[in-house]
């Protein structure tokens, strides 16, 4: 599992990166601070900061939040669709729903069910 592991982790950092670009941009676009958006968070700047930096990653409520505070839809933060183009136009695709089925000699063999409840 170490490999799917490891191929999932750089994705879904990539993802982390990408999406924290698209919210500082997003938010540059609307003319608004990052204290004005903590604020609505109810948080501290450092917060939003993070966020934007890739430090923290951001949870679907938090972007649901920052998607109105912003005025766009959930669709516009988007960024598999992203991730997967750099990584064609890089060469290192990284599909997720095909690791198991290309190396499914490194995955342990399930135990066969023996009528057990």
């Amino acid at each position: 599992m170490g490999r799917f592991r490891t191929q999932m982790d750089q994705m879904l950092k990539k993802q982390n990166l990408l999406l924290s670009q698209l919210l500082r941009n997003a938010r540059k676009n609307s003319n608004v601070s990052q204290a004005e958006v903590a604020a609505q968070f109810g948080r501290k700047q450092p917060f939003v900061a993070r966020i934007e930096s890739g430090v923290r990653p951001v949870t679907f409520v938090e972007l649901e939040q920052f998607a109105k505070i912003y005025r766009q839809s959930l669709s516009s933060f988007e960024t598999r669709e992203e991730v997967e183009r750099l990584e064609r136009l890089n060469g290192k695709l990284i599909n997720p729903d095909r690791i198991l089925h290309t190396y499914p000699d490194r995955y342990p063999k399930k135990k066969k069910d023996r009528g057990r409840p």
